[in-house]
């Protein structure tokens, strides 16, 4: 008798390597999708953290943030002297540098004409803002933090009275005003391509109010949004 031995035919060999195949693909574009959900999860967390900056610095110069004519007679209009909720943070170029010298972060109650009070009080803000700046759109695109034209709005949002009559209030964002910050990205083209674009619905939708407000080159659908509200 003769002992036969059976082995894969080419048939089965084919259908075998078709299925690793397939298999490898499937593996394939789950690490697509995992790379591409780990960057913009870095990034989240890089926008969250420079959000946090800007709203520890405010909270950390509430004084400036707070101030009304009523405590400081040079004043003649709040909004001219909080810088925060006023200044390009988006401007890539021509970063300007920080107001350090003694004689511009000098006693602000101790100017005699509005021009000098203005130049102090805005001092220690135009710092802060300065390096928030920096954050949002470094020197080198080695050092960047974010994905090229991200942007970062501050908004206030002037404190309702007790009568819900915030006509009543005569100090614009005067203490007890909410400051909303905004940090947005574009999503990256991975993400395009592993399928994670948010339409209109996804998107919150107070980001995707303020991309429209401010005519922002990054579309609704193709965006990401760290939104943060402080009562400082």
């Amino acid at each position: 008798m003769h002992n036969k031995q059976q082995g894969f035919s080419l048939l089965e060999l084919m259908i075998a390597i078709l299925i690793l195949a397939i298999g490898l693909l499937g593996m394939a574009a789950m690490q697509s999708v995992a790379l591409s959900s780990n960057q913009e999860a870095q990034i989240r967390v890089q926008a969250l953290a420079i959000a946090e900056d800007l709203a520890s610095r405010m909270r950390a110069n509430r004084a400036y943030v707070n101030i009304t004519m009523t405590e400081y007679p040079l004043m003649t209009a709040d909004t001219d002297y909080n810088l925060y909720s006023t200044a390009d943070f988006n401007d890539a170029e021509d970063i300007p540098a920080a107001v350090t010298s003694a004689t511009e972060c000098a006693d602000p109650e101790a100017a005699t004409d509005e021009t000098t009070f203005k130049a102090r009080m805005n001092c220690r803000a135009t710092a802060d803002i300065t390096d928030i700046r920096r954050q949002m759109n470094p020197d080198t695109s080695t050092a960047r933090l974010l994905p090229a034209d991200s942007l970062l709005y501050v908004v206030c949002e002037d404190k309702v009275n007790v009568d819900y009559n915030d006509l009543d209030d005569a100090d614009a964002c005067s203490p007890g005003s909410i400051y909303t910050i905004y940090v947005l990205w574009p999503l990256s083209p991975s993400n395009v391509e592993a399928g994670q674009v948010a339409n209109a619905n996804q998107l919150n939708a107070r980001c995707a109010a303020k991309l429209v407000a401010e005519s922002s080159p990054i579309a609704t659908n193709n965006a990401g949004c760290v939104v943060m509200d402080i009562v400082p």
